[in-house]
């Protein structure tokens, strides 16, 4: 049971994010490693201490709080980028002691915990401790736009989303191309988001481009291409770089299939039908007449 939740205003300065890390370190993990080796199963305590200083941050310490158990200190860092409703709500309920004394009432390994007033009411009010200031209820906050975010991403996938990622450190991302089987690839292009300060960038002091590859061709099947970028000729004082590949998706050309026209003498006998592939087929691939008797 939580004897004290209390938001930290003077140490969190200090305080080093461990997602970070963990980003930082699954990002990071060398992709040459041989098949044949058996895999080394690290622990988290294993990556914090092997994470460089560049995969720390120092978090904002108004969106830090303390959490004090029995058997020691939780850190929570609230994300009011995404949730800033909710962000303030809690700030709110932890200013007025709300949780102090309350129980965490649900935990799941690397999914989520949950903690509370397990005698509060959704539709009695009266039940469970008095709220004050903060809001009953606020409007969902699901998602935001990708515009601006600093993404690192991780090479391994979710199965609810095709690009896995963690968010504060600067991304240059691969914009999605899409082509028809048999056509020339379009043109390669990426986009820098998260300026800081207003910035943009004209402004920013970024110089050169991103590289860029794909090995889709024009011969290349239907099917997802990553799109490979690569630093190039980037450069700037005072950013640093985190690269987010893309995709190219090779779709279905269109064949169109045309009913021969045909005609016949009044009380003749009726000639075959047939109907024919008219152009169309990509690459190497001849036309076709299908026949089909009246």
């Amino acid at each position: 049971m939580p004897q004290r939740f209390r938001p930290l205003r003077l140490a969190a300065a200090a305080l080093a994010c461990v997602t970070a890390a963990l980003a930082h370190a699954q990002a990071s993990a060398p992709a040459g490693a041989s098949a044949a080796s058996a895999p080394t199963v690290r622990t988290t305590a294993d990556i914090i201490k092997e994470a460089p200083d560049s995969a720390w941050r120092r978090p904002d310490p108004n969106d830090v709080l303390a959490m004090t158990l029995p058997s020691g200190i939780v850190w929570i860092e609230l994300a009011p980028r995404f949730a800033p409703k909710h962000a303030h709500n809690i700030r709110t309920l932890v200013a007025q002691h709300y949780f102090d004394g309350l129980s965490v009432l649900r935990v799941q390994d690397n999914f989520v915990a949950q903690w509370g007033d397990r005698d509060a009411d959704d539709e009695d009010a009266t039940k469970g401790r008095p709220l004050g200031a903060a809001q009953r209820t606020l409007e969902p906050e699901f998602a935001i736009s990708d515009q601006g975010l600093r993404i690192t991403k991780l090479k391994d996938r979710d199965v609810w989303a095709s690009v896995t990622d963690f968010v504060d450190s600067f991304p240059v991302t691969a914009d999605p191309k899409t082509k028809v089987y048999g056509d020339a690839n379009p043109a390669l292009t990426a986009t820098i988001t998260g300026f800081v300060g207003g910035q943009n960038l004209g402004t920013s002091g970024i110089t050169g481009s991103p590289s860029l590859s794909t090995a889709a061709t024009a011969a290349s099947p239907v099917g997802p291409y990553p799109i490979v970028v690569g630093a190039g000729t980037l450069a700037a004082a005072n950013y640093q770089f985190h690269l987010v590949d893309g995709t190219l998706s090779v779709t279905k050309a269109t064949l169109t299939v045309t009913a021969d026209n045909k005609a016949k003498v009044l009380n003749a006998v009726c000639r075959l039908l047939s109907r024919s592939v008219r152009p169309g087929f990509r690459q190497s691939s001849q036309g076709a007449v299908l026949s089909c008797p009246q």
